[in-house]
């Protein structure tokens, strides 16, 4: 918690060093803030033309609970319709795609089994709203997400053993909610 208060303190102080008019931005650096909670790196970079804003997203993310390590690099990119401008005030839907690699860790009695890299695909659906302050904004974001995972579970322990098990398709939905801080230029 302490860690998640220092970034965003942080945040903020790099984000007053920039403030000038909020109107004709071209660009919008975004980080949310609830994955820094469990771990994640969740950034987009948005351009902003009229109503329309798109641009690359990556998320990465470095969590341990218990006896299990869960690591994940994500990259893809992401398109929203504002209602109004996108360097306005508003509402605003968005589309999101990220695929990349995910690896586990499980870690017992000094063994340590890894399951490698699947490849995953997460599809996401938002509705929110936008405040935009000069160069400062944020983002409150609520919708859906749909997840794919195809692969087969193979572990590796650290004394050479292996235990392999193929799930095939593995797919679900998950509600999603985004509280992102943005600077615009």
């Amino acid at each position: 918690m302490r860690k998640l208060i220092i970034n965003f303190l942080l945040c903020l102080m790099v984000f007053s060093l920039f403030m000038g008019s909020a109107h004709s931005k071209f660009m919008n650096l975004k980080i949310d803030l609830l994955s820094r909670i469990v771990g994640g790196t969740n950034v987009e970079l948005d351009f902003l033309s009229g109503k329309y804003s798109l641009g690359p997203a990556v998320y990465k993310l470095d969590l341990t609970v218990s006896d299990w390590k869960y690591e994940a690099d994500l990259i893809g990119g992401q398109v929203s319709f504002h209602a109004d401008n996108a360097d306005s005030d508003g509402w605003m839907a968005t589309g999101k795609y990220l695929s990349g690699k995910f690896k586990m860790t499980y870690t017992k009695s000094n063994l340590a089994y890894i399951w490698l890299e699947p490849n995953v695909s997460v599809f996401f659906g938002y509705f929110g709203y936008q405040w935009m302050w000069d160069n400062f904004n944020i983002q409150l974001k609520l919708g859906q997400s749909k997840y794919d995972i195809l692969t087969t579970l193979n572990f590796t322990a650290s004394d050479g053993s292996t235990l392999s098990k193929n799930i095939g398709s593995y797919s679900g939905t998950n509600s999603s909610f985004e509280f992102r801080l943005g600077l615009a230029f």
